[in-house]
């Protein structure tokens, strides 16, 4: 079936990478170079709302499980990865003056949130303020 082919070609694809890792370990893990140009592909990508797991995956020629693997050593998931960079962006636009003509919700779309209520909640949980007191602030 279509699962178990993926799931073959899954453990192929970390088989390899494992031999590939081991002969080149003295010039830099092929998982840390992998993981670099994920992470390019995010930042230069943060602000499109379609950016997915999934879309990240193919772009890069891999599994939506390898791309996850490539994280699994990183306090974050390629998700929170993705929601903190976003958070950032809206942050520095929310202390930015030369925003101040945007709502909040401008910016949390332009950063590709499409729900302002899930950008709002996962805002506070990471500064401990809403972003309309960031806003206040200047």
């Amino acid at each position: 079936t279509e699962t178990e082919t993926g799931m073959i070609l899954d453990a192929l694809g970390a088989l390899i990478g494992g031999a590939i890792r081991t002969s080149t370990a003295g010039d830099g893990s092929v998982r840390q170079r992998q993981k670099l140009t994920v992470r390019q592909f995010i930042s230069s990508r943060i602000r499109d709302p379609n950016l997915t797991v999934s879309m990240i995956a193919r772009q890069n020629g891999i599994s939506k499980r390898y791309l996850h693997w490539l994280f699994n050593d990183d306090p974050l998931t390629v998700n929170e990865f993705i929601i903190h960079k976003r958070l950032e962006g809206c942050r520095a636009d929310l202390d930015n003056p030369t925003h101040n003509r945007l709502g909040v919700g401008q910016i949390a779309y332009s950063w590709g949130f499409s729900n302002l209520s899930h950008f709002s909640k996962r805002y506070r949980m990471r500064y401990g303020e809403p972003p309309s007191a960031t806003r206040r602030r200047h």
